[in-house]
């Protein structure tokens, strides 16, 4: 984390905590609070959208997010340029169709300073192959872990926004 802001690390931490929140419990009202009106999302499948079709996609319950969790791994930018760059790692569980999936990806996101905070402006998802590990208990295929836990490693943010402690088991 040399050179980084922790100010800014904790506050965009909060941000991602909350926004994936708001996946698996989403609200009409919500959406505002996490994401940037000029918002572009690359799904891992190819998939773009722009702010109001992702906010209709997750309202829409087409996909019912079971998890989501975000570790930012490094953050460069900054208050100072009213704009953030992080990379890291997005785990989501989800039912499309009646079939439970869990999907890895490697982020890179873009966030925007306004006057009400901080807000994601972009994010660009490249799925990660599975670990080719053992499955688990429901037969869903291990997740790779690209983001190494431990002091040098990034926080994990979950769905409730509680980070948990490094190298803790999932």
């Amino acid at each position: 984390m040399s050179g980084e802001e922790p100010a800014l690390r904790a506050a965009l931490e909060a941000l991602e905590a909350a926004r994936c929140a708001w996946l698996v419990n989403p609200t009409a009202h919500g959406f505002v609070e996490h994401f940037d009106e000029r918002l572009r999302f690359e799904h891992s499948t190819g998939r773009v959208d722009d702010a109001e079709s992702f906010r209709a996609f997750v309202l829409s319950g087409t996909v019912d997010y079971r998890a989501v969790e975000h570790r930012l791994r490094s953050i460069s930018g900054g208050v100072w340029l009213g704009t953030a760059t992080a990379t890291g790692a997005l785990h989501t569980e989800l039912v499309k169709a009646g079939e439970r999936k869990r999907l890895a990806s490697s982020t890179r996101a873009e966030f925007a300073l306004g006057p009400e905070g901080w807000r994601l402006l972009s994010l660009v998802c490249t799925a990660l192959p599975a670990s080719g590990g053992p499955a688990d208990a429901a037969g869903a295929p291990a997740i790779a872990d690209p983001v190494p836990t431990g002091p040098v490693g990034g926080s994990r943010l979950t769905a409730v926004g509680q980070e948990a402690p490094h190298g803790a088991d999932r």
